[in-house]
């Protein structure tokens, strides 16, 4: 009976080991390594509360948020007359900030959106 020969076998063994190798680090990788911080320009906002004529707004974003404009849109996405004028809401902080009127006349059913230029369309409700 033959063997396979020692320069085979060793070619077999370091091609094994190299491909066990790949896949552990493969396999691993993704359990070591700290999770991805978002771009530090992410801008993002939250409507936390609503009283009608005022709504609460909240900077998830990272940097400040200065002299933006935004749009109160209708629940079918329509614009309205309404927006909001935000000024030095810092990251993390939350404001109260005046509509521009009464948001009930807009009869949207308590469902509005908050729009922008520069940060995504964010849906809220109203009701109150």
């Amino acid at each position: 009976m033959k063997g396979v020969s020692p320069v085979v076998a060793t070619v077999l063994i370091i091609a094994i080991a190299v491909i066990a190798s790949v896949t552990v680090y493969y396999w691993v990788t993704p359990y070591t390594q700290k999770p991805q911080l978002p771009d530090e320009t992410y801008h993002g906002i939250r409507v936390e509360a609503c009283n009608g004529t005022h709504i609460e707004v909240r900077n998830i974003g990272f940097p400040t948020i200065v002299n933006q404009n935004f749009s109160i849109l209708n629940s079918s996405g329509s614009a309205t007359n309404f927006s909001v004028f935000i000024n030095n809401l810092t990251s993390t902080s939350a404001g109260w900030y005046y509509v521009g009127g009464e948001l009930d006349s807009l009869n949207s059913n308590g469902v509005y959106y908050i729009s922008s230029t520069e940060i995504p369309e964010m849906l809220f409700t109203c009701y109150y």
